[in-house]
């Protein structure tokens, strides 16, 4: 009686460590996925960004100048 109890025991136990590598599993393919787009979203942005950046330092000139006059 003993043995079948540790039997089941074991059998729960092993379906349950199959649950914990399906969840494991699915929770990389997720975050492998997120991580796929994000790099896409930063390569099709880049050319964006040197635009943006572009037109900060184009606005922040002239007080640069302001600031080195009254120095």
């Amino acid at each position: 009686m003993n043995k079948l109890k540790q039997v089941e025991f074991l059998k729960r136990d092993a379906k349950r460590s199959k649950k914990q590598a399906a969840t494991m599993v699915e929770y990389l393919l997720v975050i492998s996925l997120v991580s796929v787009f994000a790099i896409g979203a930063l390569i099709a942005m880049q050319g964006h960004m040197k635009g943006v950046f572009t037109g900060i330092s184009d606005k922040l000139q002239p007080v640069n100048q302001v600031l080195q006059q009254n120095n």
